[in-house]
């Protein structure tokens, strides 16, 4: 399809021709087997959104993530859902900066931690508690705390939280932090059974 677009955007075929090289590469990713639905889905990359913070200025926040899945292994959270946009397109604005603007935050199903990141990173909050219940998941959230140079800091911190189970000694049984939080966030947050 694609050498086919190129053949008929030719003029003067003297002139006009489609390198060897590129025809080369292309007959090799062509006929390369490709890879099952169920493993590509799994396949994570590298996805930068830019949220526009003032008329001047546009924060960027990087994710590693897997944009082709919908749910895997019990969770929901390996990829940033819509909800999420939304929820920091309005964080973004005068109004909403004002909510988490030197505050304390937890928030809920944190996922990737867009949200987190976007507050601690860009909207001034003064610390943010990065929760959701796959230790996979908070995994993956740590490596996207340090695409976006946040890793070593204290201003987030992605641990697990399972809702249900009993906190002891404070918000969770390996985190004794006693601190109290002025804003709880959650944007596409499920709890299920099945999960």
């Amino acid at each position: 399809m694609l050498i086919e677009k190129m053949e008929r955007a030719i003029i003067d075929p003297e002139e006009d021709e489609i390198s060897d090289d590129l025809a080369v590469c292309l007959a090799e990713l062509l006929s390369r087997p490709q890879v099952p639905a169920t493993i590509a889905a799994l396949q994570k990359s590298y996805v930068t959104y830019t949220m526009p913070i003032t008329a001047s200025n546009a924060a960027s926040i990087t994710t590693l993530e897997a944009r082709a899945l919908l749910a895997s292994t019990g969770t929901t959270g390996l990829r940033t859902w819509e909800a999420a946009l939304y929820l920091g397109s309005y964080l973004s604005t005068t109004e909403g900066t004002l909510l988490v603007q030197n505050k304390t935050i937890i928030e809920l199903g944190a996922g990737t931690g867009f949200l987190s990141i976007l507050c601690a990173k860009h909207l001034g909050a003064n610390y943010v508690l990065a929760t959701d219940g796959s230790g996979e998941v908070v995994d993956d959230m740590f490596s996207n705390v340090y695409l976006n140079g946040l890793e070593g800091s204290d201003i987030v911190d992605p641990v697990v939280l399972k809702w249900g189970h009993a906190l002891i000694d404070g918000i969770f049984e390996s985190h004794s932090d006693t601190r109290t939080f002025d804003v709880a966030l959650g944007a596409d947050v499920v709890r299920s059974h099945s999960f």
